[in-house]
């Protein structure tokens, strides 16, 4: 689990899936990583114990998504996030979609541009979604159960 420290996202990040770990009695192992170099470091040596990798929201990690995707498949692990990375190659991603967010965001703000004062506007919040990459789940050798499929809003064959 590569974390940028001082990162925001990632700090929230982390400690949202530090509760989720615990309660499923899942040990994290944490790699300090502070540059595109570090994270490559780190994701060419990922120990060999290690059953998963999981891409947190932090600038430095999604912007380097295409490292992360190969360590997955060059090690045969599942890699998923809490960003909506499916696209780029995460195998599993669930959370907000930046483009159907846009949308939303356009959306509200046609409505204040024609008009209708924000006070007025319901208070809305942006979706998630299950986005799943098949081509990764081969590719690691996973094959992702038809229910979790049924669920996925977004799928990549």
């Amino acid at each position: 689990l590569p974390f940028v420290p001082g990162d925001k996202a990632a700090e929230q990040s982390l400690a949202d899936l530090k509760k989720a770990a615990k309660k499923l009695d899942i040990i994290l192992d944490i790699a300090i990583v502070r540059t595109s170099d570090e994270l490559k470091s780190v994701l060419s040596k990922v120990p060999k114990d290690i059953d998963a990798l999981w891409l947190l929201n932090s600038h430095l990690l999604v912007s380097n998504v295409s490292l992360f995707v190969e360590s997955a498949i060059n090690n045969k692990l599942s890699l998923s996030s809490g960003t909506s990375q499916y696209k780029a190659g995460v195998m599993l991603s669930y959370g907000q979609d930046p483009f159907r967010t846009g949308k939303q965001a356009s959306r509200l703000g046609r409505a204040i541009l024609n008009g209708t004062p924000p006070g007025e506007i319901p208070v809305e919040t942006t979706d998630f979604f299950l986005g799943i990459n098949l081509r990764t789940a081969r590719a690691v050798g996973i094959e992702v159960p038809s229910a979790v499929l049924q669920q996925a809003g977004d799928i990549i064959r």
